[in-house]
């Protein structure tokens, strides 16, 4: 796969395509390398994050959440559960 700076990437390449949220810790270096491996030729992904959660899109021919199962299976991780957005304390 040949990564694609995020500006070359046609906004009409990121529409219809899943977003998934997973807890900020776990969006380390060791699974982005296993995303980068699990991204289908002919798609791309992007990802950010902020305090508490990170996110990650991947586009046709790709699915966001394939690609998560298989990076995180490669590792024998699982793919971690969206912690929310909440900023209210009983939330955590």
């Amino acid at each position: 796969m040949t990564a694609v700076p995020y500006p070359q990437v046609p906004r009409s390449a990121w529409e219809g395509a899943e977003t998934v949220y997973l807890p900020y810790s776990d969006l380390d270096p060791e699974i982005l390398a296993a995303i980068h491996q699990a991204v289908p030729d002919g798609a791309t992904y992007g990802f950010n994050h902020d305090y508490r959660r990170a996110w990650v899109t991947v586009t046709k021919p790709g699915n966001t959440r394939d690609v998560l199962q298989a990076a995180f299976g490669s590792l024998g991780r699982a793919l971690p559960d969206d912690p929310g957005d909440s900023d209210d304390p009983g939330d955590s």
